[in-house]
């Protein structure tokens, strides 16, 4: 629709002559331009994927780092504890981690992984020294564990849902407690 025509919408309108202008009609002129085109169809993903992978890089290199000194069992429940506070899993101040790891068990039906965790945990940080080698008895399997469902959890992929039997009991906010 031209302005100042008095012709309707599409009146003028001839298929086959757009059809043939856009095939003929490049939509640069040029072979600098032709170039320059062809060189980001496909730099332009590859510097996209190798940006993405330095990030994981240097995620993984500080997620290493922070953990660095600590010993396999104390390393385990940090990791598990800062996976769960990610995936929403909230622990307090005044939480202790045994409290911390039943919210995490109940919340993935990981059938006392979580507790058992945090029960070496405990006996690691506040026994003696001796006592880490009874502790680290399932410590590389709860961990396993635990770390597959919270990384479930955290990319919201599908996993096994929560036993009913290990689900918190439902409260409801206006009921009376009696």
């Amino acid at each position: 629709l031209r302005p100042g025509s008095d012709t309707t919408f599409g009146q003028d309108f001839n298929l086959d002559e757009l059809l043939t202008l856009l095939a003929t009609t490049a939509p640069f002129e040029g072979e600098a331009a032709q170039e320059g085109v062809s060189k980001w169809v496909w730099l332009g993903p590859v510097i996209a994927v190798a940006a993405i992978a330095a990030l994981a890089l240097l995620a993984a290199a500080v997620w290493r780092l922070s953990l660095r000194g600590l010993g396999p069992v104390e390393r385990a429940w940090t990791a598990a504890s800062r996976l769960a506070r990610w995936t929403g899993i909230e622990a307090s101040e005044s939480v202790t981690p045994l409290e911390h790891a039943t919210r995490i068990d109940a919340a993935l039906g990981a059938e006392r992984a979580a507790e058992r965790l945090a029960a070496s945990y405990g006996a690691i940080r506040y026994s003696r020294p001796d006592a880490e080698l009874a502790a680290a008895e399932h410590v590389e399997t709860d961990w396993r564990s635990l770390r597959s469902r919270l990384v479930r959890r955290l990319l919201r992929l599908p996993g096994r849902a929560p036993d009913a039997v290990g689900d918190p009991p439902a409260v409801e906010s206006g009921s009376p407690s009696a």
